[in-house]
C-alpha cells in the first residue's frame, strides 16, 4: 500500500507501471563514491580529494567493497574508520 498525504491530487488510477527502489543495506558513517573518486596513495591506501573553500586537499580514507563500481569509505576518526 502506498499512501499520499491529503492535498495531493492524484487520477483514480486501477493500474500503473512503477519504479520500485528498495535499500537492501545502509552504513552509518559512510560515503559512497565512484570507484574513480579514489587516488592510490604511494605508501598504500586511499584518499578522495576534498574542496572547501575553494581549497583542495586529500583526505585519507577506508575503503571497502561495494556493489555497482562503487566504494564505501570512512574518514579517519569516524566510528566506522
Amino acid at each position: 500500500m502506498v499512501e499520499f498525504g491529503k492535498k495531493a491530487r492524484l487520477p483514480n488510477l486501477d493500474q500503473a507501471p512503477v519504479t520500485v527502489r528498495i535499500a537492501s543495506e545502509s552504513k552509518k558513517d559512510a560515503l559512497s563514491v565512484p570507484i574513480t573518486a579514489l587516488v592510490a596513495q604511494p605508501g598504500g591506501g586511499y584518499s578522495v580529494e576534498v574542496v572547501n573553500g575553494g581549497r583542495r586537499f586529500y583526505v585519507p580514507v577506508r575503503t571497502g567493497c561495494s556493489p555497482r563500481a562503487t566504494w564505501r569509505s570512512a574518514a579517519p576518526g569516524s566510528p566506522r574508520a
